[in-house]
């Protein structure tokens, strides 16, 4: 049962042992949306702390507002690297990176805009030493991003950390990315930072001149460009 009085109040307080109450009202009027709060005294039903948040906008100005979901189109490249053992006098073959493509659906919140989310896939195959390995697989990911305020007044600069399932030639491993992003040309960014994937064994195409297996994954170097619409 509510309390419709101030005699009830202190009742209330009694039962539930508080020393003081929080009550609220919300209302809506000519665009206008107000919230109040205030803190009583539960044993003087004194008004201890007042407080009250307004925000006047339009449907309009609401969609537009909360219109905050974007899709962007990358290509990356990982350092991420193999070996294959040579057999008899044959050398080592060395993979030393792989090309992705990706699609992600990135948002914000009206609550705080400095804060970004991200949910991609991309996926990657090595378009180098192809005649030694054949690396091909799909990533999904997610994503936060963080603006740099110290930054802002010389480039919109973003912290972003990330973390992926990876799915590749027979194998699957936990894959990690972090650094930063910045701006280049109109709706399009850059990104500059490293990616480390849980090493794997992998099983390459059959060749009489190498190991049929190795070590796929590791740390390396991430060079990504987007373009976002």
């Amino acid at each position: 049962q509510s309390a419709q009085s101030n005699q009830d109040l202190r009742n209330l307080s009694k039962d539930v042992r508080a020393d003081a109450f929080l009550l609220w009202s919300a209302s809506v009027h000519e665009d206008k949306f107000t919230v109040n709060l205030r803190l009583v005294s539960a044993k003087s039903n004194e008004l201890v702390w007042l407080k009250e948040y307004a925000k006047k906008t339009t449907r309009e100005q609401e969609e537009l507002e909360f219109e905050s979901i974007e899709m962007e189109m990358v290509v990356s490249s990982w350092g991420l690297a193999s070996e294959r053992d040579g057999v008899g006098a044959v050398e080592d073959a060395t993979l030393s990176g792989v090309t992705g493509f990706g699609l992600r659906r990135r948002e914000y919140t009206t609550l705080n805009k400095d804060v970004e989310y991200s949910l991609g896939v991309e996926y990657f195959r090595n378009f180098s030493s192809s005649d030694e390995f054949n690396v091909s697989g799909f990533n999904l990911e997610g994503r936060i991003f963080v603006n740099i305020s110290a930054l802002k007044d010389w480039v919109n600069t973003k912290a972003y950390v990330g973390i992926g399932q990876a799915f590749f030639s027979g194998s699957h491993g936990l894959m990690m990315k972090f650094g930063l992003e910045f701006p280049f040309v109109t709706n399009g960014f850059m990104a500059i930072g490293a990616v480390y994937l849980v090493k794997e064994d992998v099983e390459w195409d059959s060749n009489a001149d190498y190991e049929d297996s190795s070590e796929f994954g590791g740390a390396g170097l991430d060079l990504t460009l987007g373009y976002r619409f």
